[in-house]
């Protein structure tokens, strides 16, 4: 191997094994964690690791439902937040020098349709029928209280005593 190179593109260096890059001439462990799946609407988070610790400033590529692909760089945490703004299926593809090293795909998944909003119902009666019912209610008793007050007119007269 020249110059001591575990691996690298020069002639005669060695690639790394399955699983491994070749960083600054020497393999390295290399991977991507993200969830599965998600709803559309969500932010999911994708964790890249270099030798078990989180790989800042790594390259990923980010390629959505319709096939765009847009690039950048993980954090200092090792973290790249995937915004799921369409329905379908997201490529996330971990970057050495430009060459894919780990691809995930992650479903975003329709969110759920809005349940019917229940109309408020008082005994089972809807709420503008209660309302016509009360103001029913509350002309029968202002006619009875208006009638007691004209002295009984138009009801019954009171008995003659002998």
């Amino acid at each position: 191997m020249p110059y001591g190179y575990e691996c690298g593109p020069e002639a005669g260096c060695p690639s790394c094994k399955a699983g491994f890059t070749c960083a600054n001439h020497k393999c390295v462990k290399s991977d991507l964690s993200c969830p599965t799946t998600g709803i559309v609407g969500d932010n999911k988070t994708c964790e890249a690791k270099e030798n078990n610790q989180p790989c800042m400033n790594c390259d990923y590529r980010i390629t959505d439902p319709t096939g765009k692909s847009y690039l950048g760089k993980t954090d200092e945490n090792g973290n790249l937040v995937l915004p799921l703004n369409l329905e379908g299926t997201y490529n996330v593809t971990l970057l050495s020098n430009g060459t894919p090293i780990k691809t995930i795909q992650i479903k975003a998944l329709p969110r759920a349709p809005p349940t019917e909003e229940v109309t408020p119902t008082i005994l089972g009666i809807e709420s503008s029928t209660f309302m016509w019912l009360l103001a029913l209610v509350l002309l029968v008793v202002g006619y009875i209280i208006y009638s007691r007050r004209k002295g009984g007119k138009g009801g019954p007269k009171p008995k003659e005593k002998k």
